[in-house]
């Protein structure tokens, strides 16, 4: 079928279209199925595409779904929640970090090709209808993300890899695993598989079931599916003027409407890692300050949260409505630019996420060392004069003068911080250890401080342990 204007091609994200199902393309959904008798189905040569790319290549998922022939309307309609990912679709979702360790292996068995040339009829249910399918292209797809560690050799998966696709392009009947390669993809840990539903229902599928299951999948086909639509104009076909009016092309696809990718993936990245963040606060500390911090945190992130579904709300109604010519696209820069969404941007996004990370850990290393019953002295907080302190002799002398009140005991002040804690975890874990085990082996009274030194302007090089006697005069 030889495409002209009046036809536009779509991804099958949902997978129940048929020959002449109606399509809305302002909203990429279904609308009636077997609304068009075929007088012809034709079928093709069966087939596989198979490909590898490197993290490299991409700034975000986004940009490796058009690789896989992904167009820009049918993403930003995912993005904006129009329609609901499916299938390799749910390759969006995907939440790690893409980089030059990263790797994709893309695969699509082509099974079939239906094709209607006539029309012998047309039953419109709907007034919502734009397009009706034409073409389907059966067949089942595969998109395989790995994430390899920093200190793995790329070179030796990268061969690996190549040699499969290799082989799985070019429909090997043979195509069976060599007991190294077996053992090669067995070691790969940090998978994720997003694929036709009728193969892959759950992204922690391994690999390795993946390549022994992929000729199976090829020869049965209640694994096949729909995997792209080719759709006729309905005005194309008919002078009807029921049929809504289409945005001319050249408007759906702009700087205006591509800011809306960028924007939308930045933001839930971002939101993706607040919510995580959030999942780790407990739900009561033991200190009331901290109690109050948490639900201030909670319900500015309940705030940004509303914020955004009302951002994407508007641009979902603003979006459909460019496609069916009722705005103009630069309506969506007046949206973003909105004082309301003025939260959304991804500069005061990311310093909230930083503000509560930073807090959090702040917040977990107390609970941890209060329940061990070590006190926890923050230095960033002291001031002398309004002044922060920037000298470790200023700042002992005045843990010393906090510390005066405590009659006739022995103190160890543990100095240390986030970058140490991180850094050196093993040392972090001896003192940790080392100190608390000292304190239930002493028949004296010993009193345990930690300085954190995280947002202190002294740069602290080493865990150190500052030993103080502490014992006052009797007249004291």
């Amino acid at each position: 079928m030889k495409l002209s204007s009046h036809f536009i091609e779509r991804k099958a994200v949902d997978i129940s279209g048929r020959l002449g199902t109606l399509y809305d393309v302002s909203q990429d959904k279904l609308i009636d199925q077997y609304s068009v008798k075929s007088s012809e189905i034709q079928s093709t040569t069966q087939h596989s595409i198979c490909r590898i790319f490197s993290g490299a290549q991409f700034n975000n998922i986004i940009d490796v779904l058009k690789e896989i022939n992904f167009d820009d309307g049918l993403l930003q309609s995912i993005l904006l929640s129009i329609i609901q990912p499916s299938g390799i679709s749910s390759a969006i979702d995907y939440t790690q970090s893409i980089n030059e360790n990263t790797r994709f292996l893309y695969y699509a068995y082509v099974s079939k090709e239906e094709i209607s040339e006539d029309i012998d009829e047309i039953v419109t249910s709907s007034s919502c209808a734009t397009h009706i399918i034409m073409k389907t292209i059966w067949g089942f797809e595969i998109l395989c993300i790995l994430s390899i560690p920093n200190d793995q050799s790329t070179h030796a998966l990268d061969s690996l890899l190549r040699n499969i696709a290799y082989r799985l392009e070019h429909n090997e009947k043979d195509f069976v695993l060599t007991d190294r390669e077996e053992d090669d993809i067995s070691n790969l840990t940090d998978i994720t598989i997003f694929g036709s539903e009728t193969c892959i229902d759950n992204h922690n599928t391994t690999l390795l079931t993946v390549f022994n299951r992929i000729k199976s999948w090829q020869t049965n086909e209640n694994f096949h599916q729909p995997l792209q639509y080719t759709m006729c104009c309905l005005e194309s076909l008919y002078n009807n003027d029921h049929q809504p009016e289409l945005c001319d092309s050249s408007n759906l696809i702009n700087d205006q409407t591509l800011n809306i990718e960028s924007m939308i993936m930045d933001i839930d990245i971002w939101i993706k890692h607040l919510v995580e963040i959030f999942k780790k606060i407990p739900k009561n500390f033991s200190s009331r300050i901290l109690n109050k911090r948490s639900n201030d945190f909670q319900e500015q992130f309940c705030n940004l949260l509303t914020i955004y579904g009302e951002f994407r709300s508007d641009l979902r109604k603003l979006l459909i409505g460019i496609r069916r010519n009722y705005y103009e696209s630069i309506e969506i820069d007046n949206v973003i630019s909105d004082e309301y969404y003025s939260l959304l941007q991804i500069n005061k996004i990311k310093k909230f996420f930083y503000k509560v990370n930073r807090w959090l850990t702040k917040a977990l290393l107390f609970e941890q060392l209060n329940n061990n019953q070590i006190r926890y002295i923050d230095i960033s907080t002291i001031r002398v004069g309004g002044r922060k302190l920037t000298k470790i002799e200023d700042i002992e002398a005045i843990i010393k003068r906090i510390l005066m009140k405590e009659n006739y005991c022995d103190v160890t002040v543990w100095y240390s911080d986030h970058r140490l804690q991180s850094e050196e975890p093993d040392i972090w874990k001896f003192l940790y250890q080392k100190l608390t085990a000292e304190r239930q082996q002493t028949n004296h009274r010993m009193i345990i401080v930690y300085a954190d030194f995280t947002d202190c302007h002294y740069n602290l090089k080493d865990n150190t342990l500052l030993r103080l006697s502490m014992r006052l005069p009797d007249n004291a």
